[in-house]
């Protein structure tokens, strides 16, 4: 990935650029290199999305137990490809995107903003994700967190006494 700019998804993520700027930027300018076919890239992106193993059960499992979940992603505009893909809105009550609040994880603001749009006090949430810098971060403004390694794992830390 020597020549990739690593600045570009990020700032796709913020909405700081749109797709064309982000596909026009993912080399470093230095390279020559750019992407020829967008559509492509995307399609080949997109087909690669797929439940990680026992996780489509264990959502389906927490969902029929009547838990309240939602997605908080630093992700991109492409989320409705993927909320398609996975028929993800069967399963959530909603989604907190990087690019609509403005901030990334594991930035303070973004897990602020998150409680806010989800009208949720942080001590009703477990926070799953699998970056520990991320699950610290939500530690931090007082969630529980879980560092996601594997479903059985995470099945364990996700039932009864947190809800």
């Amino acid at each position: 990935m020597g020549g990739k700019n690593l600045d570009s998804w990020p700032a796709f993520e913020l909405d700081e650029i749109d797709e064309a700027g982000y596909f026009r930027g993912f080399f470093r300018p230095e390279t020559g290199l750019k992407i020829e076919n967008p559509e492509a890239f995307k399609a080949v992106l997109f087909a690669a999305y797929n439940f990680v193993d026992g996780m489509e059960e264990l959502l389906i499992k927490l969902h029929a137990e009547g838990a309240q979940m939602w997605v908080h992603s630093n992700y991109t505009r492409w989320l409705g490809e993927i909320r398609s893909r996975l028929s993800l809105d069967r399963f959530f009550n909603g989604y907190a995107m990087s690019y609509e609040l403005g901030a990334r994880k594991p930035d303070r603001e973004a897990y602020t903003a998150a409680l806010t749009l989800f009208q949720e006090a942080p001590e009703h949430c477990i926070f799953i994700d699998d970056r520990e810098a991320n699950v610290l971060a939500a530690i931090e403004v007082g969630m529980k967190g879980i560092i996601f390694k594997d479903v059985r794992q995470t099945a364990r830390g996700t039932h009864p006494p947190w809800f």
